[in-house]
Parts: structure tokens; C-alpha cells; sequence
């Protein structure tokens, strides 16, 4: 696909209108950074510093190696004025278009960041191009590092149910294929045990007509996502897919979870 950077819109060939998205198609992102590489991390690690809303997403640097206890991660002691916080715990959830999940969990109280990536498939360093050819094996999805004493694990998986379609398999709204799937990747034995619980109680309460389709599976290696894509709803709410799919959900997230938003003046 090309791409007029200035209208920040792709433009595709007649051909393959067919199989792309319909309506307000989501990919409104340039897609000029064809070879670009992503910032692969392990599961478990995260942006360390002072709290999302107070850094750039795109430019903080990813630790790879904190020390694991359950599924809180523990920092090395900070040097004093350094920001450093001295626990985070991490969620890495996929629901379909990582503009929408992000976009939703960066709002909330205790989130220091959400962050767009991939993850789950079997080519390294993927860029969103491939990705959304369906060739790589990569499920778009969003780490989420978060303060525990704020907001859990089983509430962000609570929230996580209400923000997409967990029975529509591998599709959310007109998003179709393997990179919009419905997962859960748990970090540790803990993660796995509250989801599961979790997601019997979403099946027991019947909030759903049908049965859910969310895959569970170990987290896998994450690759963060292009610059452009982080905080892309907060900087693009008037493109087309931002408009027509990703405001909606927002405002529906805000109204049934309006006690954990975070108030505070984001910068």
C-alpha cells in the first residue's frame, strides 16, 4: 500500500479494496516506515521512569532484564529525583485494533503506560505493514504496566471483557484475521489462575450471548509497535477509524468505568 503522509491516509490499490478493511478503515497511520524495526522485550519487563503521563511513550526506554516476584516486578532502587517506581505489575491483553485497548487502559487511575505492540507470532522484529498482511503470526495486542495498590490484575481483565468482542473469533467489527484476536497473555502461574476466573465468571453471568473465544496462553516475546501508533485515538480522535469505532468504545468504557479514570491533567 502507498501512503500520502500529509493526509496521513493509505491508499490502496483497486485490487485489494476488497479484502481490506471496509467502511472507516482503521489504517488512517502512515505506513512509510516499510523495513522499520520494532523494540522487542520480554515478557515481564517494562517501561521503567516517572508515570506515563508524565513521559513519552514513544521515546522511553525499555528495561528487558527487572527481577520477577509473582506478577509484580521489582525495580532496582532508583537514585534519588530518578522517578523510578519501586513495583509495577504487567497485563498484556489483545482485543482486536491496539488503538482502541490503548486507548481505553491509558485513561484509567494507576496506569503508568499502555503501550501498542505485537506479539505471538514467528517473525522477529515485525513492522505493522506485515503484520497486517497476516503473514507473520502476530496478534496485535498492548502491554499495560499498572500499580497494583491502584487498580488489579482481575479488574483490568474485568474491563478488558467489557472494551471488545470476546466471542467474535479472530474478528472485531470489520477488523478480520489472526492479528485482531481476542487473547490473554498471563506472565506467570498467578496471571493464569485470575483470568481463568475471570473468564468463567464472564460465562457464568451470561454478558455474552455467546461463548467466549479468548485465547489464554503464556506471554510470548512483545514487540513494540511503530511511534506513530502510540497514543494514536489522544493525537488523531477526528480520522475516520478514531471517529467511527474507536470513539464509541471510549465513551462506552468511560461511562461503565467512570470510578478508576484518571482525572489527572495528562501531558
Amino acid at each position: 500500500p502507498r501512503v500520502n503522509p500529509m493526509l496521513a491516509t493509505r491508499i490502496l490499490p483497486v485490487t485489494t479494496v476488497a479484502s481490506a478493511r471496509s467502511a472507516f478503515t482503521r489504517h488512517q497511520a502512515p505506513l512509510s516506515r516499510r523495513g522499520a524495526t520494532t523494540s522487542a522485550t520480554t515478557p515481564g519487563s517494562q517501561v521503567k521512569g516517572i508515570p506515563w503521563a508524565l513521559q513519552s511513550l514513544s521515546a522511553a526506554p525499555v528495561q528487558t532484564a527487572p527481577a520477577v516476584r509473582g506478577h509484580c516486578v521489582i525495580t532496582a532502587a532508583a537514585a534519588p529525583g530518578a522517578g523510578f517506581k519501586m513495583s509495577e505489575e504487567v497485563a498484556i491483553v489483545g482485543g482486536g485494533c491496539f488503538w482502541c485497548v490503548e486507548a481505553c487502559y491509558s485513561q484509567m487511575k494507576g496506569v503508568y503506560s499502555a503501550i501498542s505492540g505485537y506479539a505471538g507470532g514467528d517473525v522477529p522484529n515485525p513492522t505493522y505493514e506485515q503484520v497486517c498482511g497476516k503473514t507473520t503470526g502476530h496478534i496485535e495486542v498492548v502491554k499495560i504496566a499498572y500499580d497494583p495498590t491502584v487498580i488489579d490484575y482481575r479488574t483490568i481483565l474485568k474491563i478488558f471483557f467489557t472494551v471488545h468482542d470476546p466471542t467474535s473469533f479472530d474478528r472485531q467489527g470489520n477488523d478480520v484475521g489472526k492479528p485482531y484476536r481476542s487473547t490473554i497473555m498471563y506472565l506467570n502461574e498467578d496471571q493464569k489462575k485470575i483470568a481463568e476466573e475471570v473468564m468463567r465468571d464472564v460465562e457464568q453471568q451470561k454478558l455474552y450471548n455467546a461463548p467466549l473465544v479468548t485465547e489464554l496462553v503464556p506471554a510470548p516475546t512483545f514487540y513494540k509497535a511503530e511511534k506513530y501508533h502510540q497514543r494514536y485515538y489522544e493525537q488523531n480522535p477526528n480520522a475516520g477509524y478514531c471517529a467511527f469505532v474507536v470513539g464509541p468504545k471510549i465513551a462506552k468504557f468511560r461511562s461503565k468505568w467512570a470510578k478508576y479514570l484518571n482525572t489527572a491533567p495528562r501531558m
